[in-house]
């Protein structure tokens, strides 16, 4: 067959297949593709839908939510094509992924770092950060940067995660109590118990305070207590005068050392006991010290006024030591060789189980109150000039003013947060709490005198 011939025929057959697909086009019109249905120039997508170059395959016009996307294929109302995946997307909802072409929806916002939609403001357990913050009632947490709510009774408490309302943050042990503390609560200076409960040397928690000798420290010093038997101590004398002694080889009952601010030392047993209340470190008078019974006088050497006897009346105080008579304004002395240091010695007397001896004052003006025990509850007597005086020991050095930890108060703020005190303890631990929510004395002072 001769070239002309071969290309005769190749034409013939190229007009033969022209005839067949123009035959064929309006068949395939009739039906076009489908959503997700493959497409091409020579098989279109239904009305409403387009063919999406690459994938090949028909989607909405304009694309819906999770169809492909690109430009000339944008996205409808409400959707952003993502970058990268190249889908149209939703703006992201609570916990959703989020960046710059994923944005949050209504109410959200993206958190940097993790990248996904959290609420404006911030809710209770989620992320935080600066231009980020927390909702009312919340703080964001330094470390774990979530949102929390104010701690609750035995939750763990910090600088940025206060203790709720009636609550503070216990030192040590880092976690919200009551203010002033319950029963079984932990305690420490400037943390002190509510009303009937005492804060326990050595356990340091609130127990109830039972029907039972106690001597309780709201004093500038430490002081150590011993709790004698009755037989163990004697009185000798002649004139009116009387002697202490402690018995050949007799050592106190029960001692308890290290009763700093706020801690009692109660004798737990039935037998009527002496208490013998020392000054840690206190030996700062010669060994000739007396006193009338009943009454606070000087030490001898001139150095003030040193020692108390618990009871109201001569007779009482020395017939409650030593269980015998005694003129009335007797003078007790005590020689340093019967009764060891006699110098740190603060107070000796014999508490009734209806009162507690409160002490107070300082390492060089030591002194004392009543503070009577009713069915478990604590009602410390003092006048207000005593109250406002225990205050002012309580705050000064100890509770600081702002949260850079200075504890020197000038005078006349700590007078006007003590004026009308009722409860000393229960004001430093309200200043403490304050400070620590808020960082501003003038407010604490407003809201904690008085108590």
């Amino acid at each position: 067959m001769t070239p002309s011939r071969i290309g005769a025929l190749a034409f013939a057959l190229l007009q033969w297949l022209l005839v067949i697909t123009w035959a064929l086009v309006p068949a395939q019109r009739a039906e076009a593709a489908k959503l997700g249905q493959g497409c091409s120039v020579f098989y279109p997508c239904e009305d409403g839908l387009s063919c999406h170059p690459f994938v090949q395959k028909c989607f909405h016009v304009p694309r819906r939510e999770s169809e492909p996307c690109m430009a000339g294929h944008g996205c409808g109302p409400g959707l952003n094509c993502e970058a990268g995946s190249q889908v149209c997307r939703a703006p992201g909802k609570s916990g959703e992924a989020c960046h710059v072409t994923r944005p949050c929806g209504a109410g959200l916002s993206c958190q940097p770092g993790v990248h996904r939609c959290y609420a404006v403001p911030r809710a209770e357990n989620e992320p935080c950060s600066a231009g980020f913050g927390c909702g009312p009632g919340l703080t964001c947490e330094a470390g774990s940067q979530v949102c929390r709510a104010t701690g609750k009774v035995g939750d763990a408490c910090h600088l940025t995660r206060p203790c709720g309302s009636g609550l503070s943050c216990q030192p040590g042990v880092q976690r919200c109590y009551h203010s002033p503390r319950a029963e079984n609560e932990p305690c420490v200076a400037g943390y002190g118990c509510a009303a009937g409960l005492s804060c326990m040397a050595g356990k340091q928690v609130c127990e109830k305070l039972a029907a039972k000798q106690c001597i309780h420290n709201m004093a500038g010093y430490s002081a150590k207590v011993e709790w004698w038997r009755p037989q163990d101590l004697s009185y000798t004398g002649a004139d009116g005068k009387y002697t202490l002694n402690a018995g050949t080889g007799k050592k106190a009952a029960k001692v308890d050392s290290s009763i700093t601010l706020g801690f009692s030392s109660c004798n737990d047993t039935a037998e009527t006991r002496t208490a013998v209340v020392r000054i840690e470190g206190g030996n700062y008078v010669n060994s000739g010290i007396g006193y009338a019974a009943g009454a606070l006088v000087a030490a001898a050497g001139g150095a003030g006024s040193v020692l108390i006897c618990g009871a109201t009346a001569g007779a009482g105080c020395a017939g409650a030591v030593a269980g015998t008579a005694a003129a009335v304004g007797g003078v007790i002395s005590m020689a340093q060789s019967n009764l060891p240091d006699v110098p740190q010695i603060a107070f000796i007397g014999t508490p009734t189980t209806t009162q507690e001896i409160r002490l107070t004052g300082t390492v060089w003006a030591p002194a004392h109150e009543n503070g009577t025990l009713r069915g478990g509850a604590a009602a410390h007597a003092g006048s207000p000039a005593d109250l406002a005086r225990a205050c002012r020991e309580a705050v000064q050095g100890k509770v600081a003013w702002s949260r850079g930890g200075s504890t020197q108060w000038v005078d006349s703020n700590l007078n006007a947060l003590c004026e009308g005190a009722k409860t000393p303890s229960a004001i430093a631990a309200c200043v403490t709490e304050g400070i620590t929510a808020h960082n501003d004395w003038q407010r604490a002072v407003r809201e904690c005198k008085g108590r």
